[in-house]
């Protein structure tokens, strides 16, 4: 009699029945998503500085991880929450041992219609503290803005009152990277507090072409 090793978990990205098909898919039981889709996401792992700090983003901003961020963060599909980071949480949840995860700031009125952060949603499943202390002040989306405008965004960026974050170990988590103005202004007002040190990880980063870094340097709209 064959042994079948089929999961009664059901793929949120094909529908299909998730199997064990590998020792970290076994290991990692809770997983949402299937090693074929997971492999149509392509994930990169990219290390990079920005700002002189050690950053890492999981993709690049393209293809099916750029339709699926969309269709959780602008559609409300609250079911694609753990297909983002929770295949990888066992190696993520070693390198950031002793970290809080602070998220970059958003707007609560939208959250509110949203009905979740889509961003503190994505990194949950690694169980690390999360403090939430950054928000904006009024609701500014940095992809209807040109690069000069984008520069800008330190003008609504706050950070709440009555939060001790001396001596922690951040990290300051995203889900979408592109001229970096948002994290920018994040780092500023995370070192103006105190912390001991900082590290970057986001779930996809956008890489630009040659003429859209042209277009960068003349403060023209990035078309997202």
């Amino acid at each position: 009699m064959k042994l079948s090793l089929t999961r009664t978990r059901i793929c949120k990205v094909c529908y299909k029945e998730i199997y064990y098909d590998s020792f970290h898919t076994f290991i990692n039981n809770n997983q949402e998503i299937c090693s074929k889709c997971l492999r149509k996401l392509s994930q990169k792992f990219k290390e990079f500085k920005f700002e002189g700090i050690n950053a890492l983003a999981i993709y690049d901003y393209r293809d099916l991880i750029k339709e699926k961020i969309f269709i959780f963060k602008g559609c409300g599909d609250y079911e694609l929450k753990n297909i983002f980071i929770e295949p990888f949480k066992l190696e993520l949840k070693i390198r950031f041992k002793n970290y809080v995860i602070i998220s970059s700031p958003s707007y609560e009125e939208k959250n509110k219609i949203r009905g979740y952060n889509q961003v503190i949603e994505m990194f949950k499943p690694l169980n690390l503290e999360i403090i939430d202390c950054l928000f904006k002040k009024e609701d500014v989306s940095q992809h209807l803005r040109s690069y000069k405008e984008r520069q800008k965004i330190s003008e609504v960026i706050a950070i709440k009152e009555g939060i001790s974050l001396v001596n922690k170990r951040v990290l300051l988590v995203d889900d979408i990277m592109t001229t970096g103005a948002t994290l920018k202004t994040c780092i500023n007002l995370l070192k103006s507090k105190g912390v001991k040190e900082i590290k970057i990880m986001v779930v996809a980063k956008r890489n630009f072409t040659q003429e859209e870094k042209e277009k960068l340097d003349k403060n023209y709209q990035v078309i997202e």
